[in-house]
């Protein structure tokens, strides 16, 4: 038996291509002419799709019925889920799902960019200099002036993983919604540590963007043995529009560890070199000399064993 309620499967999926993902990435270009006019005069939450947006939406619905199976009732999903942004409804009501019904839930939004939002790189760069450099230097803590950090974005998951896998413990669950949300559900299945995701991103390898239109699909069934575990093991990673973005769309088991040594910690602390120190105590008592010595061969001792 279950130790707890959980889904079988959950399947992620990004939006397509939407109006502010085209005003970004020409900003990040260089040209910042898109943010003017009626662009300015909507909240991100109103953007649309563009017409590639659509074609990606379209596509990915059709990889969904060819590739997730129905149950014995004949239903792909025991229930569907978006984001209430305007550019995911309109995503998921162009998958082509057959007897979907949608439930909007506004804890699957996009990530709040607070005075981010409906700013060109160049604004940013002007406006948030101080904000710019914490950014580079504390990306899945750091959270722009009334937004949110990834970090803040994972607490939502949380909330809402406790609601789908009591509702629907054993079932499969689809939901349309963002790149950053799709990150934070990332951090809490693969249990990804500050460590490994300041990596991922600066490897900033193509494969592990999730871009427009991106199906992250999770298991705890493996697809070779059907043997079903109590936790998701296995995921598919795939770009319907594009596989060689995504390296293909095969299954592969999730790697994450079952938690660190205490050695371990110290070798990932010990990473970073140390600034300051506090000589201050700077061992006058000698039994307090002793002590401290024994521990820090006991320590050394315990990294040079550890695997």
């Amino acid at each position: 038996m279950l130790k707890r309620p959980r889904l079988e499967e959950l399947v992620l999926l990004r939006h397509g291509e939407s109006e502010g993902n085209v005003a970004y990435e020409a900003s990040v270009a260089g040209d910042h002419s898109m943010y003017s006019g009626a662009f300015l005069e909507r909240h991100s939450a109103l953007w649309r799709l563009t017409e590639k947006g659509e074609d990606q939406a379209k596509i990915a619905g059709e990889w969904l019925r060819n590739n997730i199976k129905c149950s014995s009732d004949k239903r792909q999903f025991d229930c569907h889920f978006t984001s209430e942004y305007v550019r995911a409804m309109e995503t998921a009501g162009l998958l082509g799902l057959s007897g979907a019904r949608w439930r909007p839930e506004v804890m699957l939004r996009e990530r709040d960019w607070g005075e981010y939002d409906l700013r060109s790189q160049l604004q940013r760069r002007e406006a948030f200099e101080d904000y710019e450099a914490r950014r580079r230097r504390e990306s899945l803590f750091w959270a722009p002036p009334g937004g949110e950090s990834l970090a803040q974005v994972v607490q939502r998951v949380d909330a809402f993983l406790l609601f789908v896998n009591r509702r629907f413990a054993g079932g499969r669950v689809i939901v349309t919604c963002h790149g950053e949300l799709m990150w934070a559900f990332r951090l809490r299945f693969e249990r990804l540590s500050q460590l490994r995701y300041r990596e991922m991103q600066a490897e900033r390898c193509s494969q592990q963007k999730i871009q427009n239109g991106q199906i992250i699909v999770y298991s705890r069934r493996c697809p070779e043995t059907a043997k079903l575990h109590n936790t998701f093991r296995f995921q598919r990673f795939v770009c319907p529009w594009d596989v060689s973005r995504s390296g293909g769309d095969g299954w592969f088991p999730i790697e994450r560890s079952g938690g660190l040594t205490g050695a371990e910690l110290l070798q990932q602390a010990r990473s970073f070199p140390r600034i300051y120190n506090n000589q201050s105590c700077s061992m006058q008592d000698p039994e307090l000399k002793r002590r401290v010595t024994r521990y820090r061969a006991s320590v050394s001792s315990a990294i040079d064993r550890a695997p």
